[in-house]
């Protein structure tokens, strides 16, 4: 039998030429050590040992947080393509229950979150469920909820809820024990201090969840809250605007019923405000300086950067605005890429604060509208 020295040599050899066997050749180490003498050469392998076994354990948490980190840029930029509050939820709720690899997951999101698309609650579920789990709507004010804002961080149960949990949960509690859940891992969706939603996922065994299973659920719900604010605020607008539409042809239809809108006539240069909306109509009564007022004053500063810089700042918003809030569809009707749009997006901002909010980015898509209408018309020849 050769030296113990020489095969714990060899054994570190092929442990250092093939890393994933470790799992074999780690407990011939340590029991080849045991064999050794006591002595400071003993001591000194086993060290070795015990600190190659550390070392091997920090690689393989960093190429998990690597992996972890390459799949969050990929799940981010496919999150970025879908539309639609309900599309989107679901594709969170999958993404969670498959990085997880659990059975089930469930999304929940309610105000402020979704208080721009008009909705009080809205959940999402993934994977195969048995209970009434998901028939339960989940609020603000419920009782899981309020725990899970107060303390702002994951809650984390092996086998089953703890009893500091379940005695103020105890709804919460019951479903999941319906629905056959022992692991689960639930962490608040956070937007400025506040819990606007939870991610949940289930195991139906017990499951310790690790520190990356905790890390990466946090991770994804706070892309979570940001494609969902995403998204949120590109169906308001366009709410707004099929809002805008319908008002406008009652208002044409009004107009038709009566003969016609009984505004003073036109002075030179105070071109109708065409496909303005409502107010855009009620502006025409309006003098021709008293439209300019209007409009300078909510995009003035876009139209001073405009002839300044020879930018296309109003362009800009107002095709944003027409699609949606859809940058990319925006892009490609401007002919930019997508983040010169974001970079110009950002300029607005800084010139038109507060522009995206629901009631002045009405007005601000207005003014849009009747600057681009009379700037059209001031550019058609007029007949003597």
């Amino acid at each position: 039998m050769s030296d113990p020295l020489q095969q714990m040599a060899g054994l570190m050899n092929r442990l250092l030429e093939d890393p994933e066997s470790e799992p074999v050749l780690l407990p011939q180490l340590l029991k080849l050590s045991e064999t050794l003498p006591e002595g400071p050469t003993r001591g000194a392998l086993e060290s070795s040992v015990a600190a190659m076994a550390r070392l091997r354990t920090w690689l393989q948490q960093l190429q998990a947080r690597q992996r972890l980190s390459t799949r969050f840029t990929e799940v981010t930029a496919r999150l970025s393509r879908v539309e639609g509050l309900s599309a989107l939820m679901q594709a969170l709720a999958d993404e969670a229950r498959q990085m997880l690899d659990a059975p089930v997951a469930r999304l929940d999101v309610f105000p402020p979150l979704v208080m721009a698309a008009g909705e009080a609650g809205l959940r999402a579920h993934s994977g195969t469920f048995i209970g009434r789990l998901t028939q339960h709507v989940l609020q603000p004010q419920d009782p899981f909820a309020r725990l899970l804002s107060r303390h702002g961080a994951p809650m984390v149960a092996a086998d089953g809820l703890t009893d500091a949990v379940r005695q103020e949960a105890a709804d919460m509690d019951a479903l999941l024990r319906a629905e056959g859940l022992h692991g689960v891992l639930a962490v608040p969706l956070m937007m400025e201090g506040a819990c606007c939603g939870v991610l949940l996922v289930g195991e139906r065994m017990v499951r310790q969840w690790t520190v990356m299973d905790v890390d990466a659920l946090q991770q994804l719900a706070a892309v979570a809250v940001r494609a969902i604010g995403r998204v949120a605020r590109a169906d308001m607008a366009q709410h707004t605007l099929q809002v805008m539409h319908e008002r406008q042809r009652a208002l044409r239809q009004q107009m038709d019923r009566d003969g016609g809108f009984n505004a003073p006539p036109l002075g030179a240069g105070e071109d109708t405000p065409a496909d303005a909306g409502p107010l855009g109509a009620l502006l025409v009564a309006a003098s021709g300086p008293a439209r300019a007022a209007y409009v300078d004053r909510l995009i003035g500063p876009l139209r001073r950067a405009d002839q300044a810089r020879g930018t296309a700042l109003v362009a800009t918003l107002l095709t944003y605005m027409d699609h949606g809030h859809n940058a990319r569809a925006a892009a490609r009707v401007l002919s930019v890429h997508v983040n010169t749009l974001h970079n110009r997006l950002e300029t607005i901002t800084a010139l038109l604060p507060g522009w995206n909010e629901p009631g002045r980015g009405l007005e601000i898509h207005l003014a849009l509208r009747i600057a681009l209408q009379t700037a059209a018309a001031a550019n058609q020849p007029r007949s003597n």
